[in-house]
């Protein structure tokens, strides 16, 4: 995956979790951006789909 491509797939994934932005800790949301930071840094498929399902569930249990 090319950086365009990293930073529009990003995009679509902030576009459908930002609602949980505002009720996140502040060590959920560091993870959060930890997560990204790696997600845009890595070439490794395994760990960008890992940073990506990660996010997923802060934002899952965020929610609860």
């Amino acid at each position: 995956m090319n950086d365009s491509e990293k930073y529009s797939l990003l995009a679509d994934v902030l576009k459908n979790q930002h609602h949980a932005i505002d009720y996140m800790t502040d060590d959920q949301l560091k993870d959060y951006i930890e997560l990204m930071s790696i997600f845009l840094k890595t070439n490794d498929p395994i760990h960008q789909e890992s940073s990506l399902a990660t996010m997923k569930l802060i934002v899952k249990n965020t929610m609860k």
